[in-house]
């Protein structure tokens, strides 16, 4: 079904993609994650994780992308599977990280990805953690001081939404109370 919607775009214009899927199906069954790189122009994309490791290539061949929101676990799956990590999404500048942790990694982290992607000259500008896993983020990752990183809060889009809940910022970048607050003020 989902294959149907992502046929109608034109495969030169698409730059914006968000896709939703919480059917208690497989992944593979609705859809399949290369059909991504025939927008070669996409720069933003907000997706569930795959349940296999197809979005490595995806990820690798979408150079384009400024901005992606992925599952923390997923992404830090995929992480741990590249020794560059700036040949995934050279081009991204903003990451939407959501869910909480069930694994601590020894070695991969959203900080190691940060401080790699800096030490390599291709650093991010934007770190946006979803509103409901917030404090667990800041806690699992208090190193998120030494890196040179915006630090917010995003409320996940929704176009259902009503009028008033339409006004309300999505995206808030943490104040320096906030972040004194959480132990990563820079100062």
């Amino acid at each position: 079904m989902a294959s149907a919607y992502l046929m109608l775009p034109s495969q030169s214009t698409l730059r914006e993609l968000s896709v939703s899927i919480w059917a208690p199906v497989l992944w593979s069954e609705l859809w399949n994650i290369e059909q991504l790189v025939t927008w070669p122009r996409l720069k933003v994309l907000s997706l569930p994780p795959p349940s296999d490791m197809k979005a490595l290539q995806v990820f690798r061949d979408l150079t384009a992308l400024e901005e992606l929101e992925y599952a923390r676990d997923a992404f830090l799956d995929l992480v741990a599977l590249v020794s560059d990590v700036t040949t995934i999404l050279p081009s991204l500048k903003t990451l939407r990280i959501r869910g909480r942790s069930y694994i601590r990694y020894h070695r991969e982290s959203v900080v190691g990805f940060l401080r790699a992607r800096e030490r390599a000259g291709a650093p991010l500008q934007r770190l946006l953690i979803h509103e409901d896993y917030l404090e667990d983020l800041l806690y699992d990752e208090p190193e998120l001081k030494e890196v040179k990183v915006q630090i917010g809060r995003y409320r996940p889009r929704d176009g259902f939404e009503g009028v008033e809940a339409a006004l309300e910022p999505v995206d808030v970048l943490l104040s320096e109370s906030e972040l004194r607050e959480h132990g990563l003020s820079r100062e």
